[in-house]
């Protein structure tokens, strides 16, 4: 009884006039492309924008939606020292990033702001958070911050919606423990640097993760130059410009 008819539809299947519409397939809305994020980046003294060409090898390698901008605070190339040692310019180059970043958010009102600095670019990074409105920048992160441990850091959280992220190694000796002892730190301390030990201050926003020996592996061995190496940057500094990220 069945055959004929399976016959007929069949035959007018080629046709168009039956079609089946399958039950167990779900329909999808469409994906909208994610927002590319921004980072800022603060080089250390002496404008070798190391960390920059560190952070575009990463974001070129793996496809990531990201854009860095390097802001050129420095004196100059190889002036290490008037680098480290002027810390009045680079509380003022904080502020003309702080301007350049409040552009950019006009520009592009729905791409988030990220931003980070190494060693003595922390002071431009801080600088930049303390002129800027609350909750502007999403992440913010430290690498080695040549500042003084007891540095306030308050008044920069103030403008990070997530939080602050600190990588801090004790075994930072041949660069920020001499400096430190030679040089005192760049805002005239002379103690204990955040980039050894962190920050001495407790708040929610304030993520401090100090040197662990498993970094190793990933290209960071402690030193003062180890927290930008490609695998750990793509390990833990990386997905912190991600969407959704939890602080941990």
């Amino acid at each position: 009884m069945m055959g004929w008819r399976l016959l007929i539809l069949m035959a007018l299947a080629p046709t168009g006039c039956v079609a089946v519409a399958p039950r167990d397939i779900e329909l999808l809305p469409p994906q909208t492309p994610a927002v590319p994020a921004t980072v800022f980046v603060a080089d250390g003294a002496g404008n070798y924008q190391l960390l920059s060409k560190a952070l575009r090898g990463v974001v070129k390698k793996d496809g990531r939606a990201i854009d860095v901008v390097t802001h050129e605070w420095s004196h100059g190339k190889y002036r290490i020292l008037a680098d480290y040692l002027h810390h009045e310019h680079a509380c003022e180059e904080g502020k003309r990033l702080a301007d350049k970043m409040r552009e950019h958010r006009v520009a592009y009102p729905d791409r988030p702001i990220h931003l980070i600095g190494h060693s003595a670019g922390a002071t431009v990074v801080m600088a930049a958070l303390e002129n800027l409105p609350v909750d502007f920048v999403e992440r913010a992160v430290l690498l080695a911050p040549a500042l003084s441990a007891e540095y306030d850091v308050h008044p920069a959280l103030r403008s990070v919606h997530q939080g602050l992220h600190v990588f801090c190694s004790p075994y930072d000796y041949v660069i920020l423990g001499f400096a430190t002892r030679l040089l005192g730190t760049p805002d005239h301390r002379w103690t204990a640097m955040a980039g050894c030990q962190g920050f001495r201050a407790a708040d929610r926003k304030l993520v401090q993760q100090p040197w662990r020996p498993a970094d190793c592996a990933l290209g960071n061995t402690g030193g003062h130059f180890g927290a930008y190496q490609p695998e750990f940057l793509r390990a833990h500094v990386m997905p912190l410009f991600q969407p959704g990220t939890i602080a941990r």
